[in-house]
């Protein structure tokens, strides 16, 4: 069988996708051939840089042994999940795990063929924008390669049904009186040491213990049918001596509702994957995580599990020696329900943080009794698609001010970024603020000692100015040509970095955008819905942001003292026009707290901090459509929602306020999530139209936002625009009735 196969395109004998097709798209592109006939079947692309669910469910229906040719066409890895990546590991995929963002990835597998037998190319993509292209062209024998029974999962590893041994029976698995009706017996036990046996009873029958083949080192699994109670697989994974990948395809083909029995043996931990845990975090399990050499460990979970189930304990192993044993009797309902939340033991003690906390008594609820044992480390990266993204290498500062609170909310929320590398955090600080060096410790974030300043505006400047030279960083990454600025008293949404990451091409790549923004300053509660929308705006509008450094070197530096006296949510006077446009999130990513004081601006902070606001709650939103936010098809974008928006005329407004807004609702009904245009002809007007929907309005303040003078922002789900009569987009329309003059 002939074929020939490049990353754009896919040719078997004759063309079957390609661009002048028009079957070719974002993400992963397959075609679907019939082993028998030899024949495509299907070709489809699935973009999977938006989210995988028809990828899988095309996976699970290809029959066995058809094989599939897969080409990555423009980035295929963002939302390829742990599910997705194990069923292509099912075709023989050996690099699927690896790939990770707008690498180059190209695949010929047969379904059932042994693991690593599929014929594949990967290239990441390292510092470059894009990863270089691979091709494979050639013949192609049918079978790629040696074929293993379903999914190529060892009978030595698993049994199923009529292979399922039974080393002996015991009534209600020792359980001194029977289980009530609609709840099965079980008995757990580890074993003692490594010369001891592993077991596990269900239902008066041991299916794992001494004599049985598929039990032993590393974690034994039983799986059920809770409903009839009857036992499904059997099936042990050495995951000390191999690594997890069989385990990963056995977890991912449990069907919903079966009942997951698993107790460890020995050492199970060596050779554990993250993907592993995350799929057994998805039967229930709230410790896997916690797992160490020779830990004793059982769960009892269920696929579909909402939550974690209570039927799950972990212990350590102390100073060398095995860990205590496990051995636990008891009933089981036939649906496990979860607990919503995490009963985690904590049985590992936080001893620098207790020190810490004997120390610092104005930490109150960082060092409460009940948080004195949590641990304080890097959340870990699970979607192999971020693994290695240029985003971790950039330097993030963090400029403290006097709140104690403050920066511990800060430094925590950060340390929550799935991926964050600690080692590219910098904390700034007034040499006064000298608490601020043992809370940072207990992180792990560089320090440096500023000279005492009497403005917090002057401690900015000096930490943007002393930021891009620190010798640590060097180790760590090449001189950094961005950086990531933080100011005081923020708390970080859940995917701060991730929506920096996912807009730093961009930034790279316009020479027009000089930063991308984490926090909106019009985004209000009713203004701010949508947190896959990013928009453009000509004003700087601070608090967190990633700043470029060509940008700093032009504009900013040598200059701070003169063009950033102000806070920036203030907004900067740079010296040059046209040259500040910022990506700004709909949906803020940052929260500040709302400051002590007033400080003389009690207006301008109770508009700023203290109105209700939004920020982001999703763990991982795609950002939608971000190769428009480049200058041109920006305004492009803006022109085109301008000559389709329907028109509210000014006249419709008259008489609005903040505190009349509600009339709004039936000119912008929200089922409708429609595009609408309101031209204004003056600032005063502008005004007056910020006061009516909400937006950001303060007195010797003006209108905060624009792009081009366009507002641009959500409304009852809906995108509005207030367009000025001069704007060079106020033309894109032919009606000249509804212009403002």
């Amino acid at each position: 069988m002939g074929w020939i196969f490049f990353q754009s395109y896919v040719l078997i004998k004759k063309l079957v996708m390609s661009e002048e097709k028009q079957n070719i798209g974002r993400g992963l592109n397959i075609a679907f051939i019939d082993n028998k006939s030899k024949t495509v079947s299907k070709a489809r692309s699935f973009d999977t840089f938006q989210d995988d669910a028809e990828l899988i469910e095309a996976l699970q229906n290809t029959p066995d042994h058809w094989l599939i040719i897969v080409a990555c066409y423009d980035e295929c890895a963002q939302r390829l999940g742990i599910e997705a990546r194990t069923l292509l590991q099912k075709f023989g995929s050996g690099l699927v795990k690896e790939l990770g963002f707008r690498d180059s990835y190209i695949m010929i597998g047969q379904k059932g063929l042994k693991l690593g037998l599929a014929i594949e190319k990967l290239e990441h993509k390292g510092s470059q924008e894009f990863a270089s292209r691979v091709e494979l062209s050639g013949c192609l024998t049918i079978p790629v390669g040696a074929m293993g029974p379903k999914g190529s999962l060892d009978a030595k590893v698993v049994s199923e049904k009529k292979d399922i041994q039974i080393a002996s029976r015991l009534d209600n698995c020792g359980l001194a009186d029977p289980c009530p009706a609609g709840e099965i017996s079980m008995h757990i036990y580890s074993g003692v040491d490594h010369n001891d046996h592993p077991q596990i009873c269900i239902d008066g029958a041991y299916y794992i213990a001494k004599g049985i083949k598929n039990s032993g080192r590393g974690l034994n699994i039983v799986t059920l049918n809770g409903t009839s109670r009857q036992v499904l697989k059997v099936a042990t994974f050495d995951t000390y001596a191999k690594d997890s990948t069989t385990l990963e395809i056995f977890l991912v083909n449990i069907m919903n509702e079966e009942i997951v029995v698993i107790v460890s043996f020995d050492d199970s931990s060596k050779k554990l994957s993250d993907f592993a845990k995350s799929l057994l975090n998805d039967l229930g399990s709230s410790q896997i995580q916690n797992m160490q050499f020779r830990s004793q460990w059982y769960m009892v979970g269920m696929k579909g599990i909402q939550g974690f189930t209570k039927y799950e304990q972990l212990e350590y192993s102390k100073d060398g020696n095995w860990a205590p044993l496990i051995d636990r009797k008891f009933c089981i309902p036939t649906k496990i329900k979860g607990q919503t939340v995490k009963p985690d033991p904590l049985i590992i003690k936080n001893k620098s943080k207790k020190d810490f906390c004997d120390r610092h008594v104005e930490y109150t609820d960082f060092c409460d009794e009940s948080h004195l044992d949590d641990g304080i480390f890097p959340a870990p990266q699970t979607n192999p698609a971020w693994e290695n993204h240029a985003i971790f290498s950039i330097p993030i500062v963090v400029v403290a001010g006097l709140s104690h609170t403050g920066l511990q909310m800060t430094l925590e929320t950060l340390m929550m970024q799935p991926g964050i590398n600690p080692k590219m955090v910098v904390v700034m600080f007034d040499e006064n603020f000298a608490d601020a060096v043992d809370l940072v410790a207990l992180f792990g974030f560089h320090v440096i000692r500023l000279l005492s300043s009497n403005r917090y505006s002057d401690q900015f400047a000096k930490s943007i100015d002393a930021v891009w030279d620190l010798s640590f960083f060097a180790k760590e990454t090449k001189k950094p040509d961005k950086v990531i600025v933080l100011e005081e008293d923020l708390i970080l949404a859940v995917d701060f970095l991730s929506y920096m990451g996912q807009l730093l091409s961009t930034l790279e790549a316009d020479d027009t955008v000089a930063a991308v923004s984490a926090w909106n300053v019009n985004g209000y509660t009713g203004l701010s819905s949508d947190p896959t929308l990013v928009i453009r705006t000509d004003g700087f509008p601070g608090l967190g942001f990633m700043l470029k450094r060509s940008f700093y070197e032009k504009h900013l530096r040598g200059h701070m003292e003169t063009c950033c006296i102000n806070r920036s949510w203030l907004g900067w006077t740079l010296p040059t026009a046209n040259s500040t446009d910022i990506l700004v999130p709909d949906v803020s990513r940052v929260f500040r707290l709302p400051p002590d004081g007033s400080g003389g601006n009690d207006a301008l902070l109770e508009e700023l901090f203290r109105r209700e606001r939004v920020t982001n709650s999703e763990p991982s939103p795609v950002l939608g459509s971000v190769h428009l936010l480049v200058n041109k098809k920006y305004d492009a974008l803006i022109e085109k929602l301008v000559q389709s928006a329907r028109v509210i005329t000014s006249s419709q407004l008259d008489g609005c306020s903040r505190e009349t807004g509600s009339q709004l609702v039936g000119l912008f009904p929200p089922a409708s999530r429609s595009a609408f245009l309101v031209y204004y002809g003056s600032e005063t007007e502008l005004r007056r139209l910020c006061r009516c929907f909400g937006l950001f309005s303060a007195p010797d303040q003006p209108p905060k936002g624009l792009y081009k003078e366009v507002l641009r922002f959500s409304f009852n789900n809906n995108q509005v625009l207030l367009v000025s009569s001069q704007s060079v987009f106020a033309q894109a329309r032919s009606d000249p009735s509804v212009q403002v003059n």
